[in-house]
């Protein structure tokens, strides 16, 4: 987000000082590294890692240098595929002081990247550009080494990782300051001391990382949010004073003041906008919060982070019915604020790439944008279109934020910052329920089958979105395309589908009937039926391997099936006990996960009733064979085939 943020720049006094920055160099005619036997079994091994910046002052101006250094040993042709092509983000950048890349072999022949090769890209959606090179022949075995030096603008804060999926054999870090500087850093996942020494007038710190193993892609787990890293901030300018730089209460008046700073012509433009939403004092706040929202998305489309197109001023955003990101989040502040409809600006960061921590006051986690309404105790998310109150993106939750809540003395207004949780919704916010009815043709050979499908929240936002901006022929394709997930050979007969709301909540139903014989195989004189796939592909956790990371579910949510079967005359069910289920994790008194699956027959109508919920997050790493067995138990159901036999 573009904010106005002056109190950084007035944090730094400007006193320059002489560039002694020594160009960063490798080793010229370095040997191979030797190795163990058990590190000649990694198909790709990080043998070194450096990540060095260089902070100075250069025409009154600070700025930093930034360099990169990677030995990579890379023994197969899939190693060499993933790390011959090197891509550089130059964003932030003012300068690429140096590149050099080569290859080893293991006959010890060198192969020196060609500076012409270097390529300039793109990324339309980031607005980013990208150096890129390749380094060609590199041969099995080898050792693939490259180092870059970049001229970067000045940042008070950073984040360094310090593991990937491939193990590193030494990682290390280096910051240096003028000494009239000092950073604060911490370390995540790791025991790991950050030094500290003044040399020739100047701050030093450095990290060592040794033998780190490489971190797994784990199945309820965020790859970016479970790595070692550093997180690094700009903390003192003694040229100054002795007070700590860009805390917590600083960020939230930066922020309050760059999101709600409005010139003359905005604030008479916002009086009246707000004006014509056609609120009522007299309805209850959801109601009008509901309100709100859907006239301002509905008229105003927003531009995802990183591409042009959006305005961030309110008569620019009121004009041409667009608005960034920013300018989207300024508009509904301030028509919440002329409609006195108390709510606090949440400034978090996405828990999937890292979780807020409060505790140590970087900015790098002050990335996304929520409301927040204390009177309500709900959250709105200004830039998700589809997301309507009181649903947000998950990935903002179940962690902690900044809460800047608007304050005045006088005339003077600001807004003060706490950090506070910003928790999950509730299980029940998100639902998807089946309804089906099966049936037999006299041949055994195809079913005819009734099913409703019910989904509640998210889901029921997306759909239905997509779903309204339809032709006939489109809802029509749109509705087979997601039947077909779970019957491939689906033959529809009929289908309705309607939009609604329950408890403030969007539901978006599908009725529809069909005829398959997917379900369906003959073995002599019994058929089998595949009962367990009418509740479609599960999730599942068979491999038996060790657990590095803690689980981490991506939201709450509920799953509820009633299936009826009417059994076929002159048969019976052979092994009806096999749809009793019952898998629960327990917690004390609590049971946060669970599986259930119970049958009944009355007359020759089989009735099944599956239920599976998952009502918290977070789980620790020691319980992951607990919570294994409810996510296994759906699966193992959905493997589930019913033995029809004639009597």
């Amino acid at each position: 987000m573009k904010l106005q943020l002056t109190l950084l720049i007035c944090t730094i006094s400007l006193f320059a000082s002489a560039n002694d920055l020594k160009p960063y160099e490798w080793q010229k005619d370095r040997k191979r590294y030797t190795l163990s036997e058990k590190e000649k079994e990694y198909n790709e091994y990080l043998l070194k890692y450096h990540k060095e910046y260089h902070y100075e002052w250069e025409n009154d101006v600070l700025i930093f240098y930034f360099t990169e250094h990677r030995i990579t040993r890379v023994t197969n042709s899939e190693a060499i595929q993933r790390h011959n092509r090197i891509y550089i983000s130059m964003n932030n950048v003012l300068e690429l002081v140096n590149i050099k890349a080569r290859s080893i072999s293991v006959s010890g022949k060198v192969t020196v990247f060609d500076e012409s090769n270097l390529k300039e890209i793109k990324d339309e959606q980031s607005n980013n550009s990208y150096k890129i090179f390749a380094i060609e022949g590199i041969e099995p075995d080898s050792e693939l080494e490259y180092f870059y030096t970049l001229k970067k603008k000045w940042s008070s804060w950073e984040t360094a990782y310090f593991q990937f999926e491939m193990p590193i054999k030494t990682g290390t870090l280096q910051l240096s300051c003028p000494k009239k500087l000092a950073f604060a850093f911490k370390v995540y996942f790791d025991t790991v001391k950050i030094n500290s020494d003044t040399l020739n007038n100047r701050n030093i710190y450095s990290a060592l990382f040794s033998k780190v193993l490489g971190l797994a892609q784990e199945k309820f787990s965020f790859f970016d949010a479970n790595r070692k890293r550093v997180e690094m901030k700009l903390a003192y300018n003694y040229t100054r004073s002795t007070a700590r730089l860009n805390t917590w209460t600083d960020a939230a008046k930066s922020y309050y003041r760059a999101i709600t700073s409005l010139d003359e012509k905005s604030e008479k433009q916002v009086i009246r906008f707000a004006h014509s939403m056609g609120d009522d004092k007299k309805w209850p706040t959801v109601k009008r919060i509901k309100n709100i929202e859907d006239k301002i998305k509905d008229l105003i489309s927003i531009t995802e982070r990183g591409n042009t197109g959006g305005y961030e001023s309110i008569p620019d955003i009121l004009k041409y019915k667009q608005a960034s990101t920013q300018g989207i989040l300024r508009l509904f502040n301030s028509v919440f604020s002329v409609n006195e409809i108390p709510c606090q600006i949440v400034v978090t960061c996405n828990r999937e790439i890292k979780k807020f921590d409060g505790s140590f006051d970087s900015w790098t986690y002050l990335s996304d944008f929520l409301l927040y309404f204390p009177s309500v105790d709900g959250f709105l998310s200004p830039n998700e279109n589809e997301l309507r109150y009181p649903l947000v993106p998950a990935k903002f939750t179940a962690h902690k934020g900044l809460f800047i809540e608007p304050v005045a003395v006088g005339s003077i207004k600001s807004g003060i910052g706490s950090i506070k949780e910003i928790p999950p919704l509730p299980y029940t916010s998100d639902k998807n329920d089946h309804i089906i009815t099966v049936s037999f043709d006299e041949a055994m050979e195809a079913n005819t089958i009734q099913q409703k499908l019910v989904f509640l929240g998210p889901d029921a936002s997306y759909l239905p979105f997509y779903y309204s901006a339809m032709n006939t022929e489109q809802k029509d394709k749109f509705i087979e395309e997601l039947l077909r997930q779970t019957i491939p050979d689906l033959h529809l007969i009929k289908w309705s589908a309607v939009s609604s709301t329950q408890n403030e909540l969007p539901k978006f139903e599908i009725d529809a009937n069909f005829t398959s014989g997917h379900f369906l195989e003959v073995a002599g004189n019994k058929v089998l039926f595949k009962v367990g796939e009418l509740i479609g592909p599960q999730s599942e956790l068979y491999r038996d391997e060790n657990r590095s990371t803690d689980i981490e579910n991506p939201n709450n949510r509920s799953y509820n099936r009633e299936i009826s079967i009417n059994i076929p005359k002159g048969y019976k069910i052979n092994n009806a006990n096999a749809l009793n289920m019952n898998v629960l994790y327990q917690k004390g008194d609590q049971v946060p996960f669970q599986f259930t699956s119970q049958f009944s027959i009355e007359k020759s109508v089989l009735k099944i009733a599956v239920k599976e919920y998952y009502k918290e997050i977070y789980v620790p790493q020691s319980r992951y064979e607990d919570f294994r067995k409810v996510v296994n138990a759906a699966a193992d159901f959905n493997k589930i085939v019913l033995v029809f036999e004639k009597l």
